[in-house]
């Protein structure tokens, strides 16, 4: 005997209809929902079923706020389904060896105040609110906040690259303020500069803090010297290697291809040159070491410039850049052009120059002279 429908009115062909995947009609008005959630390790497919009363697009509305309440890590491409802080992870297992050393060590423990900020994130679900949140979230000064972001901007970045998300969800999220004065950079006059190397003349690093000041050179540049580099015939140095001046080893190559450079020397720096080479470092290859193998640390470096600024009374915040932006600015008042200063510090371009020492261009430019050189004074 044949089983009377509970729904007299649909015809056979409509009860227990499928209208769309996960949606069922089971009478008039009436809808079984069912979403697909995950499958367990025993392979059984987790499912959650819902009865829905209303419309077929209320229904089909129905189902996709369910699938957003209850499997967020599904919406999107597959390799979006891991969360932000398995990503981090990730991508920094990928960028390890293909950057310094010290900026690895960065990373790694950006990767871990992220990885804190951004619990139970999924990466195709992250919107800049979260991103926004998780930056709140991280405390501490805002140089650090910025510092942080930063990595998580440029990993990111690398999301997008790979396919993994549409766009970068950190674009547009605003970083802390910085507060406070900007300090003025410190540029030293030649004055200050002989008062400085005179203060500590004989002392053991003493050539290494001369070349700097001397040579407008960055130190990672003074310590990657090596004595084939070393022209004592013509008096000259060449800039051709670099150290990782903190953890001691020769980079493959020196910052940029317009760092690569020869500088002349004066002969007394000449001179000093070939005492420290006669003395006992004639048989190692790098001109200032503690070995012959492994560059000098910064530290050394630092401690002297500190004692010398002291001996001097020297007073400010001068640090080992210092000295490279003072040799820039001394040259450019001297007369030297943007392209001639660029070429002498290895800069890649004029308008990095320009920017980096456009407080000694405005210092050293006045039109005075050539308004009244002749003009009668007696007229103003």
């Amino acid at each position: 005997m044949r089983r009377k429908s509970m729904c007299p009115h649909l015809g056979r062909g409509e009860k227990n209809k499928m209208l769309a995947p996960g949606i069922i009609k089971r009478g008039d008005g009436v809808y079984s929902i069912r979403i697909y959630l995950r499958t367990d390790e025993s392979g059984k497919k987790i499912m959650k079923y819902e009865t829905f009363y209303g419309t077929e697009t209320q229904a089909n509305r129905r189902k996709k706020e369910l699938e957003l309440a209850l499997k967020p890590r599904l919406i999107g491409p597959k390799p979006a389904a891991m969360t932000v802080p398995d990503y981090l992870e990730k991508w920094l297992g990928y960028i390890l060896g293909t950057v310094a050393e010290g900026t690895e060590k960065t990373y790694r423990w950006h990767v871990v105040r992220l990885v804190e900020a951004f619990q139970g994130k999924h990466m195709y679900t992250l919107s800049g609110m979260d991103v926004q949140e998780a930056a709140s979230s991280l405390g501490g000064a805002p140089r650090t906040v910025k510092g942080i972001m930063g990595t998580f901007r440029t990993a990111m970045r690398q999301a997008v690259f790979w396919g993994i998300i549409p766009k970068d969800p950190s674009f547009g999220v605003r970083m802390p303020t910085m507060r406070g004065k900007v300090g003025k950079k410190r540029i030293l006059t030649q004055e200050e500069i002989k008062r400085i190397l005179a203060a500590v003349k004989g002392y053991k690093h003493y050539l290494v803090l001369r070349l700097l000041a001397l040579t407008g050179a960055r130190l990672g540049e003074i310590l990657g010297l090596s004595w084939k580099n070393v022209d004592f015939v013509n008096g000259k140095i060449k800039l051709v290697d670099s150290a990782d001046v903190n953890y001691r080893f020769l980079k493959d190559a020196v910052k940029t291809t317009s760092s690569n450079r020869i500088i002349s020397l004066d002969s007394e720096t000449m001179s000093l040159l070939k005492n420290h080479h006669k003395e006992k470092y004639s048989g190692w290859e790098l001109v200032f070491s503690v070995d012959g193998k492994k560059p000098l640390h910064a530290s050394q470096v630092r401690k002297l410039l500190k004692r010398a600024l002291k001996k001097a009374g020297i007073e400010g915040k001068v640090q080992i850049k210092s000295l490279r932006d003072s040799a820039g600015s001394i040259m450019l008042d001297s007369g030297g052009s943007l392209a001639d200063v660029a070429q002498f510090l290895g800069h890649s371009s004029t308008a990095t120059t320009g920017a980096v020492y456009m407080h000694a261009v405005r210092e050293s430019t006045c039109i005075a002279d050539q308004i009244f050189a002749k003009t009668d004074p007696q007229k103003f």
